[in-house]
C-alpha cells in the first residue's frame, strides 16, 4: 500500500527507497534511516592503530551523497 495524504505525508507498507543516479555506476536505491532529517548511511568497520584510523568511503556510495558534510560515528567493540 502507498498513499500521500493532503499534507504531503507519505505512508507505505514495505520498504521505502529513493533512486539516485550516480555519475559512473548507473542508478542505485538508497534507504534512508527514519529521522527528522534526510540521512543516508553506509556501515563499515575499521581498526584504530596507534591512535589513528582510515575510513574508506565506498566509491559508488560516494557518488550518491554530499561528502562536504560527511560524518563518521565511532562505536567501540570489545572482544
Amino acid at each position: 500500500m502507498f498513499s500521500v495524504d493532503d499534507l504531503g505525508n507519505m505512508i507505505t507498507t514495505g520498504s521505502k527507497s529513493t533512486r539516485i543516479q550516480t555519475t559512473k555506476s548507473g542508478s542505485r536505491l538508497l534507504y534512508a534511516i527514519e529521522s527528522p532529517e534526510v540521512w543516508f548511511e553506509d556501515i563499515g568497520s575499521a581498526t584504530l592503530l596507534d591512535g589513528q584510523v582510515e575510513v574508506i568511503i565506498d566509491p559508488i556510495f560516494a557518488q550518491t551523497v554530499n561528502l562536504d558534510d560527511y560524518q563518521v560515528f565511532l562505536t567501540p567493540i570489545s572482544h
